[in-house]
């Protein structure tokens, strides 16, 4: 039977590898979907990529078309403006935590890119080997508390 480990039952780890591993359980290797992202958006060089052709490799390339080839394209009715229907790519939002962030963590885009003057992603730099590419900006504030 599983067992919730609380905070308190928390080993502390010997090292602090061992620290992001276990908090983190992620790192920078080349076959994760983030590393493979942020090679695409390299490859582009200084023209950039615009958010719907990165949305659009992730769902493509990296994830093969989960809920099937137009979904991506589909457009669904949102609201009426003025008698006018204003119809939006469901796929609008697609994987939009990692690439912008969140609360908890750093999003790919904001990280590693920055946006030139046509408004696209280019690459600015690779995360440094052992860099946790998502950093949990609250990851020394639980660190503080193992010691």
């Amino acid at each position: 039977m599983f067992k919730a480990q609380t905070i308190f039952e928390f080993k502390k780890p010997s090292s602090e590898e061992d620290f992001r591993k276990k908090l983190f359980g992620y790192g920078n290797k080349p076959n994760t979907k983030a590393w493979k992202l942020l090679k695409f958006i390299g490859s582009k060089g200084e023209e950039g990529a615009k958010l719907k052709e990165i949305q659009e490799y992730i769902y493509f390339e990296i994830n093969k078309a989960p809920f099937g080839k137009d979904w991506f394209y589909e457009k669904d009715p949102t609201w009426n403006f003025k008698d006018k229907e204003i119809f939006l790519r469901r796929s609008r939002g697609y994987w939009n935590s990692q690439l912008y962030g969140t609360y908890r963590q750093a999003g790919l885009l904001n990280k590693y890119c920055h946006k030139n003057k046509n408004r696209k992603w280019v690459l600015t730099r690779m995360p440094k080997p052992g860099e946790n590419i998502y950093e949990d900006h609250k990851a020394k504030e639980v660190k503080d508390f193992l010691k």
